[in-house]
């Protein structure tokens, strides 16, 4: 990992706090983990902070590339949504978390509201970017981007967090005027199918040619990044980018299945969710 990026972590996880992590574990009093506010509260908002900071050009990119989970901040058993991206797991979560950053290089983090009450931290950050392509050869446009995440984070007793729900705002209005065309959104799928052609091979082969790719994107809904959970474009365009920002076995492996058909059964992400899966796909919140 990064020199510099390692020097971020350690400060937001306490670092400047001798032995602060080991003293954590040993707590037992119950007054102290379930506070309304407190040397706790303080910890879990500055761990917060760092998951937006963490977006900020190079780190975004660097976490990306590299598909090293960042298990100081993150428990084993984290679950999260994005809502407009999807419901995640683990180093998915991660991935998906960073993704938009990482190809939109955020200049600035905005911290809005942060609040701590036992050990969920609430709040909105937005970040600051510039427009521009997110894929291939689409021509890069000028002025600055904003978009705000707005939700909460869960900590459990190792003060990682071990549940995210997050939404983001303003995503579509933000990212959607790189395919504000016709031959804007042609060549966003031509671009996409050679890289999935490229990547997607032997065990991990999404379709059996790059005519039938551009065919099959051709004739679906391009959509739009204020939903890209559904069968459409847009939403194999955030999969395509992970998979060629990502470690080979990663990409392949975790990112191939998603760009495929919608009736392909390996397929649990660029499908069309229901209304109601909001409700239903429920992210977990650690007692505190």
């Amino acid at each position: 990992m990064n020199y510099q990026l390692t020097i971020m972590l350690a400060l937001a996880l306490g670092g400047a706090v001798l032995g602060f992590a080991s003293q954590e574990v040993e707590r037992t009093d119950e007054n102290y983990w379930c506070a309304e506010s407190g040397p706790r509260q303080e910890l879990l908002k500055k761990r917060a902070i760092m998951m937006y900071e963490l977006t900020l050009e190079p780190y975004a990119k660097q976490i990306t590339e590299k598909g090293e989970y960042l298990s100081d901040i993150l428990a084993d058993n984290l679950r999260g949504r994005v809502a407009n991206l999807g419901t995640f797991d683990t180093m998915i979560m991660q991935q998906y978390f960073y993704s938009v950053a990482a190809v939109k290089p955020i200049s600035e983090v905005r911290v809005i509201a942060m609040t701590a009450n036992k050990n969920v931290v609430s709040g909105r950050v937005d970040l600051i970017g510039t427009k521009g392509s997110l894929t291939g050869d689409n021509p890069r446009l000028t002025g600055d981007v904003r978009i705000s995440f707005i939700g909460n984070f869960y900590f459990n007793r190792e003060n990682k967090i071990e549940g995210i729900d997050i939404v983001l705002v303003n995503a579509g209005e933000a990212f959607d005027v790189a395919y504000s065309t016709p031959e804007l959104k042609q060549l966003t799928i031509e671009t996409d199918c050679k890289i999935i052609q490229e990547h997607c091979i032997d065990d991990y082969v999404a379709f059996p040619s790059l005519e039938a790719c551009v065919e099959y994107q051709s004739s679906i809904p391009f959509g739009s990044f204020n939903r890209t959970n559904s069968n459409s474009g847009v939403c194999r365009n955030l999969h395509t980018n992970l998979l060629a920002q990502s470690p080979i076995d990663v990409g392949a492996r975790v990112h191939c299945m998603h760009v495929t058909y919608a009736i392909d059964p390996r397929n649990d992400m660029c499908i069309d969710f229901p209304y109601a899966s909001y409700y239903t796909d429920d992210v977990p919140v650690p007692p505190c």
